[in-house]
C-alpha cells in the first residue's frame, strides 16, 4: 500500500508511514498515550510522497496487570471508495444541471435567460471553465452568432461561417469535435496557446442544425 518494503521499515518510527500533518498525534496515540482516542480515518503516507485514505483501526494486547505492552494496527484502503464517492458527486450535480436547464427552459422569462441557464448548466456537467453558444443565422443560413458566453472565454468574432474554425467545422459536418492542443501535433490558433482543450457539440432539432455548443477547458486536467 505504501511501497515500503519491510526491510525499510525496521527501525523506523511508525510515524513513517503517516501523513506529515497526522504524524506526531498518531505516534503520541500509539506510544505513549495509548488511552486517548485516535480517529479511524487517516492518511498513510507512501514512499513516493503520495497520500492514501485508510480506516484504522487497532487492539492494543494487555498484560496480566492490565498495562498495554503491544498495539496491533489493521488499515483498510478508502482510495476506491473515495473515487466512488466522488463520482458520485459528480454524477449528483450533473442531474441537478440537466433538471435545471430543463426547468429554465419551460419558465424562464426571456431568451437570453434561457441561454445563460443553459450555458451555466453545460458548464456544470462537463465540469468546464467557459462555454459559447452559436446559433444559426434565420437569413444568413450558412452563418452561426454567438447569442451567450459564460465563464472567461478567448475574444472571438460574433459570427462564425459554416466550415471555418473548430465551430464552423462542426456545424458543416454535424458532428461533435474534442481537441486537445499539442495531442497528435493539434494545434487550436484561434484559441490561443493559454487553451488546452475545447469541445464542440452540434445542436440538432428534427434533423437540422441549430447551432454549436463550445465548451473551453476543463477545470481540471483536459477533455
Amino acid at each position: 500500500m505504501t511501497d515500503y518494503s519491510r526491510d525499510m521499515l525496521y527501525g523506523q518510527s511508525v510515524g513513517l508511514l503517516f501523513h506529515p500533518s497526522q504524524r506526531q498525534r498518531v505516534v503520541q496515540n500509539l506510544t505513549h498515550e495509548r488511552n486517548n482516542t485516535l480517529p479511524f480515518s487517516q492518511q498513510l503516507h507512501t514512499r513516493a510522497g503520495s497520500s492514501v485514505p485508510v480506516l484504522m483501526s487497532r487492539v492494543v494486547a494487555r498484560d496480566h496487570d492490565g498495562e498495554g505492552f503491544s498495539t496491533v494496527i489493521v488499515v483498510t484502503d478508502l482510495s476506491e471508495l473515495q473515487r466512488q464517492e466522488e463520482a458520485i458527486q459528480i454524477q449528483t450535480l450533473r442531474l441537478q444541471a440537466i433538471n435545471r436547464a430543463a426547468n429554465a427552459i419551460s419558465s424562464a422569462s426571456s431568451f437570453q435567460e434561457v441561454v445563460n441557464i443553459s450555458l451555466e448548466s453545460a458548464l456544470q456537467v462537463v465540469q468546464g471553465q467557459s462555454a459559447v453558444l452559436l446559433l444559426r443565422d434565420s437569413e444568413q443560413t450558412e452563418t452561426l452568432r454567438v447569442v451567450g458566453i459564460v465563464g472567461s472565454s478567448p475574444k472571438r468574432e460574433p459570427s462564425v461561417l459554416y466550415g471555418e474554425t473548430l465551430v464552423g467545422w462542426v456545424a458543416s459536418a454535424s458532428k461533435s469535435q474534442l481537441l486537445v492542443q499539442g495531442k497528435d501535433k493539434t494545434t487550436l490558433p484561434e484559441y490561443g496557446s493559454s487553451v488546452a482543450s475545447v469541445i464542440a457539440v452540434p445542436l440538432i432539432a428534427a434533423d437540422q442544425l441549430v447551432g454549436v455548443l463550445e465548451v473551453i477547458d476543463k477545470l481540471d486536467g483536459v477533455f
